[in-house]
Parts: structure tokens; sequence; C-alpha cells
């Protein structure tokens, strides 16, 4: 695994981190606030629909059931059910307050509300007529908060593509002098000297530029030195030291070269030793 891949899985392992500890904290705390929401306002309906009915002049079981149809038609209450003194229960319930599913099965399934059943007594001055009970009804508490988690969602992604090509584009300028580096590398390994001009601007890269610019310059100090040397002993073995013209081992290579052409050669050699004359020359000068 190269290194950008590695910096890549580690931000997208970051973002996913924060998408899920985000995400627990947007459904517990929206939970909350959802379940104490829709238990007051049954609360608050369930005093409402008991001071009607309290205010009724005889206790006309038409006359409630419009009461309760009322209030039942707006949708956001699961069950109202009137528990006179005497009489019949009257009850309204529905499983399904919203047309369509207001979230996924398996967030419906994992999500779940508290929801606790408002009480109120309906009373004509000191007479207790009965009890209302109103349970809200949590579809829309599901479609906002899967609304919100939906959001989320589609926020962190955004978040995870613009980081992923953001940290792209930062690596490909923090790799440039990486590269130029190898091929510094590279360059030493034919003899050639480049050193990099433009020196990058964190501290890690600038010191490693600078190091390997400083090594080029003294290989190539020390290439320049052999060279030199090499050249130096090379002009000793083959040129006599006091005239400076071609010694015999000299003579005898640029014959030999001479000869391996294959161009033709005509003409006469003739090679004359005076004896004695090594000795006087190492000798006498």
């Amino acid at each position: 695994m190269t290194l950008r891949q590695q910096f890549s899985l580690l931000t997208g392992l970051l973002v996913v981190i924060l998408l899920a500890g985000s995400l627990v904290l947007t459904i517990s705390n929206g939970r909350d606030y959802f379940q104490q929401q829709l238990n007051a306002r049954a609360y608050d309906a369930a005093t409402s629909l008991a001071l009607s009915m309290s205010q009724m002049q005889e206790q006309d079981t038409v006359q409630l059931s419009r009461l309760i149809d009322v209030l039942f038609d707006r949708g956001f209450f699961s069950a109202i059910e009137f528990h006179p003194v005497k009489g019949d229960v009257l009850h309204r319930r529905s499983r399904e307050a919203l047309t369509s599913q207001p979230a996924p099965s398996w967030f419906m399934g994992a999500v779940t509300f508290d929801m606790t059943a408002a009480e109120a007594d309906v009373t004509r001055g000191w007479q207790r007529l009965g009890t209302v009970i109103v349970t809200s009804h949590t579809d829309f508490a599901y479609r906002d908060l899967w609304a919100m988690v939906r959001s989320e969602l589609i926020w962190f992604a955004w978040v995870l593509v613009v980081s992923l090509a953001l940290l792209h584009l930062l690596l490909n300028w923090l790799f440039r002098p990486v590269l130029l580096v190898e091929k510094q590398a590279l360059a030493i390994c034919e003899r050639e000297w480049q050193v990099q001009e433009d020196i990058p601007r964190p501290r890690e890269l600038r010191r490693m530029v600078l190091a390997m610019n400083k090594m080029v310059l003294k290989l190539q100090s020390i290439f320049s030195e052999q060279s030199a040397m090499t050249e130096q002993l090379r002009e000793e073995s083959f040129h006599d030291s006091l005239t400076g013209v071609l010694n015999r081992r000299g003579f005898d290579e640029r014959i030999a070269h001479i000869l391996q052409r294959e161009e033709d050669h005509s003409g006469l050699l003739i090679l004359l030793q005076l004896e004695g004359l090594a000795e006087v020359n190492r000798d006498d000068g």
C-alpha cells in the first residue's frame, strides 16, 4: 500500500468515525427532544379536549364523538379515548398518521420512542364525568428525525469527497520534492549532477532537499577530483616527463590503435634504440 493510499484510508476512516459519533448524538438528542414534544402535545390535547367536554351542558355521545373526531382528524395522535364513569368507551385509533412511509423500516426498528399516554379528567362542577386519554403519533417524529439523519449523511458524504480531493492535491504538492529527489538519485547513477533550485517550504522536506543537494555537490567534487587525478596519471604513464612527448608505452598504444583500423596502411617504421640511453636519461636527465 502506497503512502498516498494510507493517507486516503486514514482520512476516510476519520470522517466515518466522526460521522458515526455525530449520528449517535443526533439520533439520541433528536429522539429525546421529539419524545418530550410529543408527550407535551398529547398532554395539551387531553387538557383541551377535557375542558371542551366539561363545558357541554349534557353528556351527548354524538357531540362527544364529534369533539374527538375534530381532534383526531388532525393526524397528530395515534389514539384518543374517553372513559366515562357511566356508559361505553369512545375511542379513535390509527396505526399510520401519514400516507407514505415516514422513514425506512430498519431505522424505525432501531430508533424507538417511549410514548406516555396523557390523561385528563372531565368534570362538571364537583362531579367527575370521565377521563380522556390521548397518545401522540410517532410518524411525524420519525419523518423529521430521518430527514435530519439523511441530511447529515449527505453532508458528511460531501465532506469525505471534498477532503479526499483536497488531500490528493496536497499530497501531489508535498510529494513533488520527493519525486525530484528520486530523479536526482537516478541521475547520480548516470553521473549527472542535478541540483534542485526550488526549495520547498515545509521544514522536513526542505531539510531533505538541502541534504540531497549537498550530497550531489559533494559527489560531483569527488568525481571531478578523481577524474583529474586519473587524467594526470594517464599523462604521466604515456608521456615523457622531460620532453612531454609520447614515451615507448604511449607510442606502442598509438601504433596499435592505428593498426587496428580497417583502413589500408602503407609505409615503413624503423625503431632505433641507443644502448644505455634510458640509464643516462634516468640518472642525468
